[in-house]
């Protein structure tokens, strides 16, 4: 068994804060704040629809470009070293 890394041990892991549907000339999507850091850099971000899977972003891209169906709640989830952390909370789109 490798030895364990203490600094990813005292790691914690945060979620991306403030996610909100932004909606500006007729296009719309998910953006969201990054987390404090915790001394992990982010490699990306995964985006939840009404609980499912649907994406990621590229390295730590705080943006989901495609349109956010009306009505569906979406979560966000930062990755690092330590792995994913807790969702966001659910926000509807309008």
């Amino acid at each position: 068994m490798p030895p364990m890394n203490n600094r990813l041990m005292r790691m914690q892991r945060r979620r991306p804060d403030a996610l909100r549907i932004l909606t500006a000339n007729q296009t719309s999507g998910l953006t969201w704040t990054k987390p404090a850091s915790n001394g992990a850099r982010i490699t990306k971000y995964r985006v939840y629809e009404t609980g499912l899977l649907i994406g990621e972003t590229v390295g730590d891209d705080t943006q989901w470009p495609n349109d956010p169906t009306a009505g569906l709640s979406y979560q966000i989830s930062a990755i690092n070293a330590v792995g994913e952390g807790p969702k966001s909370k659910p926000v509807k789109a309008t």
